[in-house]
């Protein structure tokens, strides 16, 4: 509803209630003063009334123009009644007349919706006064003439101005409207604005709490992370001390390795040394069987004393057999050798695989490490074993040369005698055959133990170059560590800053978040005013 109708309307309403009431009023009490002669005014009076009533019932049909209209009728006709139905008693009448016509004109002039109701009943109420000065009071007072006329030119010198100022009025009222309706505009548009601003703080007010739970929420993970960190922190600095370590370790076995090395090579040279050497008795052996075919008949003689020497001769066949016995422990001693070489290769491999993946705890590099000192200690009493076997055989070459060089120097004395004792050297002959049998056996097996020695002795140096290349493996390992502790330095360092620069956050969102919800109260207090 427009603002012009927003504000006639009560007033239409309250006028047509207070009209009804005023004129029964006013009719009946003129009525009880002269019953006779007031008794058909009363009667158009309370009958126009109805006109009033009838307004009404428009007014609740929303037809406020035509209820506008039938009201200015009713106060019209009403006007018409006091001017015609109402007996006159001279000029006195006139000016009541005159003074209800303006009057009307006033309530008309709050009544109209339209200002051409205005300038329509200003033309209608004039007419009135007009023809009832005319028609009615001026035949009753002798004539248009005298007080008649200087009264009706007076009320009419009023009634004229009355009727502009009352146009004006309306003008201004009208006007005012406009403007009403036009900041009334305005301020619908300002208030769409401002609840569209208000919708908008509300979503700007939703958007800062998802800032804040963000904000919390970050902080939160903002910690695990941190924790995280200076746990990977000091996972890099364990790792990079572990792998100083295992870098000591691996420097202390390729040492070992080195050190086995030449130990390896010494007994390979040892053992070539002592094949050169039993090579050398076979060829003696033969050269004193070739030597003995030879002297057969020299020898028959000898039989008698070479049976005297016969447990010589087992003597020294019991220590050639001690020989090969030693010889059957260096074996079993190099046989541990390449066990140990075995598990030092199969444990480099392990090494291998272990700074492959050391990843963040590097541990297996300890536990390598103590297998290493392990097979070092075990290395160290095999090779022991072997020095004590080596010695043994020695001892028992050396009784073995000293055997036959008894053997020998019985030889010497008895080959005087070699006719007497051929049968005994026939016998002689064939024990030398087998011990030549038993020589080129201990000669293989030496050709044996001299291969296998070299096979550890290749196998110790790709044990050495595979620790150097784990040796390696784990410095690049200690030098990323050290980098790894340097990045999470920095790292956690720029994540201090984010912190710093999410706490901001917070505290802005916070900040905002107060002028929203005070923005918001002022404009609930404003809406209810």
């Amino acid at each position: 509803m427009p603002i012009s109708l927003l504000k006639r309307v009560p007033i239409l309403i309250n006028l047509n209630y207070l009209l009804i009431a005023y004129f029964m009023f006013a009719s009946f009490t003129r009525y009880l003063t002269d019953p006779t002669n007031v008794k058909l005014f009363f009667i158009a009076v309370n009958v126009t009334n109805g006109a009033f009533l009838i307004s009404q019932i428009l007014v609740r049909l929303r037809r406020y123009l035509a209820a506008s209209t039938l009201s200015t009728l009713g106060i019209l006709c009403d006007s018409l009644w006091i001017g015609v139905l109402l007996p006159s008693a001279g000029s006195a009448d006139l000016y009541r007349l005159a003074v209800y016509v303006i009057a009307s004109c006033v309530v008309n002039s709050m009544l109209a919706i339209r200002k051409r109701q205005i300038i329509i009943y200003g033309f209608l109420g004039y007419a009135v006064l007009l023809l009832s000065t005319l028609l009615v009071y001026a035949p009753r007072s002798g004539g248009f003439n005298g007080e008649i006329r200087t009264v009706f030119i007076t009320m009419t010198m009023l009634y004229i101005p009355t009727m502009v100022v009352l146009l004006f009025t309306n003008k201004l009222a009208s006007d005012v409207i406009q403007i009403a309706e036009t900041e009334v505009d305005k301020n619908r548009h300002k208030a769409e604005a401002l609840n569209q601003l208000i919708k908008n703080a509300k979503n700007s007010l939703q958007i800062g709490k998802t800032l804040l739970e963000c904000a919390d929420d970050s902080k939160t993970r903002g910690d695990a992370i941190n924790t995280a960190i200076g746990f990977i922190k000091d996972a890099a600095r364990d790792m990079s001390g572990e792998s100083s370590c295992a870098d000591t370790a691996n420097k202390e076995v390729v040492t070992f390795a080195d050190e086995m090395q030449t130990a390896v090579h010494d007994q390979n040279a040892f053992l070539e040394e002592n094949s050169t050497a039993v090579t050398e008795i076979m060829t003696t052996i033969q050269n004193i069987a070739h030597l003995a075919d030879q002297k057969r008949t020299v020898m028959d003689g000898l039989l008698g004393k070479l049976q005297e020497q016969e447990h010589g001769i087992h003597l020294v066949i019991e220590s050639f057999e001690r020989i090969r016995a030693s010889s059957g422990e260096v074996l079993s001693v190099v046989s541990g050798i390449f066990d140990v070489s075995e598990k030092t290769n199969m444990l480099a491999m392990n090494a291998s695989i272990e700074a492959a993946h050391a990843g963040s705890s590097g541990k297996g590099f300890a536990v390598i490490a103590g297998e290493i000192r392990k097979l070092s200690q075990e290395t160290q009493t095999n090779t022991e074993a072997i020095g004590r076997a080596l010695s043994r055989n020695d001892d028992i070459v050396t009784q073995a040369t000293v055997i036959v060089h008894q053997y020998t120097d019985k030889t010497a004395g008895i080959i005087k005698d070699v006719q007497d004792t051929f049968n005994a050297m026939e016998e002689i002959i064939s024990g030398l055959g087998e011990i030549s049998l038993g020589t080129k056996e201990l000669t293989a097996a030496t050709g044996n133990m001299i291969t296998i020695a070299h096979d550890t002795g290749e196998r110790v140096v790709d044990v050495a170059r595979k620790v150097k290349a784990g040796s390696e493996s784990v410095a690049r390992i200690n030098e990323f560590a050290c980098q790894l502790d340097k990045m999470i330095g920095e790292l956690s360092v720029d994540f201090k800053v984010i912190e710093g620069a999410l706490g901001q956050v917070k505290r802005i969102g916070e900040q905002n978040i107060e002028k929203i919800m005070t923005l918001e109260q002022e404009m609930d207090r404003i809406s209810a005013s």
